[in-house]
């Protein structure tokens, strides 16, 4: 069980030190977009939406995740991006060694 406490740790550790400095880039950005917009035309986890940008077509995507953060604040979801995805990425670590 040690074991288990330690890759949980040192998973955390290693993506949370990658993520400590970094800000919302082009990316970041995206999936806000994603999320107001599915907010926003208020559409299932399975929709689509339409993007507004030049051209813009309809977007058929998942958008469960989007969806799930999309049920707390634009401002809260900003300041826990560099807590979400390294704590994920820590569980999912724990899964895969349980697996494997």
């Amino acid at each position: 069980m040690d074991y288990l406490i330690a890759l949980l740790f040192l998973a955390f550790l290693s993506r949370f030190t990658m993520a400590l400095n970094a800000g919302a880039d082009f990316d970041s950005y995206g999936h806000l977009c994603f999320i107001k917009e599915v907010k926003r035309q208020k559409i299932g986890p399975f929709g689509k939406i339409k993007i507004n940008v030049v051209e813009g077509e309809d977007l058929r995507a998942p958008f469960v995740w989007h969806w799930i953060v999309g049920l707390f604040s634009y401002e809260k979801t900003l300041l826990t991006q560099r807590w979400i995805n390294p704590t994920l990425d820590a569980l999912y670590a724990i899964v895969i060694f349980l697996f494997s």
